[in-house]
């Protein structure tokens, strides 16, 4: 019974030996795999930092030049406010040197009623 039992380790042996030897092959190269995968997520983290850093830079860009539309915007407002004053004042002095009010309003391509409001708000 001991030999028959010896016989079949022998079998066993034998038969597992072939696998076992191509199975040892393939870890070294999955630890060669790994390793590559492991520069291959650092490369892309590396990556990931920079396209992150862009992003910030582009949100900060924006950000000015939102502010810069704004303050851009307040002056644009405070210069047409100006000009309409000067133009009010321009019809006031027209007025004031004598020009009829259809003729005023012709020059500044406004309507009658429109003179006469604006010469009634500056009395």
């Amino acid at each position: 019974m001991g030999i028959l039992l010896l016989v079949v380790g022998a079998l066993l042996m034998a038969v597992t030996y072939p696998t076992l030897k191509n199975n040892s092959n393939k870890f070294p190269q999955s630890n060669k795999k790994s390793s590559e995968q492991g520069k291959k997520i650092e490369e892309l983290e590396e990556k990931i930092d920079i396209l992150s850093n862009n992003v910030e830079e582009v949100l900060n860009l924006l950000n000015q030049t939102q502010n810069n539309k704004q303050g851009i915007s307040s002056f644009s407002q405070s210069l047409r406010q100006r000009q309409v004053i000067d133009e009010y004042d321009e019809i006031m002095d027209a007025y004031q040197r004598g020009e009829d009010i259809v003729d005023i309003a012709k020059r500044f391509n406004r309507g009658k009623g429109e003179i006469q409001l604006i010469l009634n708000l500056k009395k």
